[in-house]
């Protein structure tokens, strides 16, 4: 008896997963089918000058992509592509920005073949930061890296461990620390020049922008702000308060703060903080 329950069980079990896989089948081919009718219709409205219905066809099919692995990262990311592309002829930026930075994020998930094709999406977010040098310098940094990849003739397990690009955010981060380090170089080389004005000028340059891999610590160990220098600096700093009076607040007492705290003046530190 204990047999025959145990063989009806594994009948139903048998039976309830082939019931499972034929509806995953049938839901995988209703998804292409939808897929390929909305194509249609985005064309359609393409061809019309339609570009907002255009736009949100494209956004369902990307939905429609996900629900089944028939299509993968290189369809999806293409779409979000062209939508990033169609949002910026609507002028419509921050949409654009959005879907461009999408796409990449989902090319990124394909070490290699998808690193170059990154490349599209990276060069149309060139027209959206036009005006903002410091996220054009991380997108010409990531261009010129995929050129250099597609210029080497190396076996792909060598090229798979060239690929660091990361995602976009931690690029504008990356370029942020070379930004604010940069500013450090360049104002310590002006104050071995006696020029104490212009070394100011870039010590608060680090503060125009900021970086999670800068710290506290990397001000006060900064070695134009040496203990040495203080007696030149100080001064610079009280001038730099009076000439730009349209500055930032605090740019300036945040730097006098710890050039007091290096000289143990623990009040006035804590007054300038």
């Amino acid at each position: 008896m204990l047999r025959i329950k145990m063989k009806i069980l594994i009948i139903i079990i048998i039976s309830l997963i082939f019931a499972a896989n034929e509806n995953n089948q049938y839901a995988y081919i209703d998804a292409i089918d939808q897929i390929q009718s909305l194509e249609e219709i985005a064309e359609k409205h393409l061809s019309l000058g339609d570009t907002i219905n255009a736009i949100n066809t494209l956004i369902e099919i990307t939905n429609y992509a996900e629900l089944t692995p028939v299509y993968g990262d290189d369809f999806i990311a293409e779409k979000l592509y062209k939508i990033g592309q169609l949002f910026f002829l609507t002028d419509n930026y921050k949409s654009s920005e959005t879907y461009l930075l999408l796409s990449i994020e989902r090319y990124n998930q394909n070490k290699i073949r998808n690193e170059l094709l990154m490349k599209d999406p990276l060069s149309s977010l060139q027209n959206i930061y036009k005006s903002d040098s410091l996220k054009i310098k991380s997108i010409h940094r990531q261009i010129n890296r995929i050129n250099e990849l597609q210029n080497t003739d190396l076996p792909d397990s060598i090229k798979y461990k060239m690929v660091t690009l990361d995602d976009f955010n931690t690029q504008i981060n990356y370029e942020s620390e070379y930004f604010i380090n940069n500013q450090f170089s360049i104002s310590l080389s002006a104050f071995e020049k006696g020029l104490y004005a212009q070394s100011v000028e870039n010590l608060i340059n680090t503060l125009s922008i900021e970086s999670d891999r800068i710290t506290m610590t990397d001000y006060y160990e900064a070695d134009i702000l040496d203990s040495m220098n203080i007696e030149y600096l100080y001064p610079a700093f009280n001038l730099y308060s009076t000439i730009n009076t349209n500055s930032l607040i605090g740019q300036e007492y945040f730097f006098m703060s710890i050039m007091n705290l290096k000289l143990e003046n623990y009040d006035e530190a804590l007054e300038q903080a």
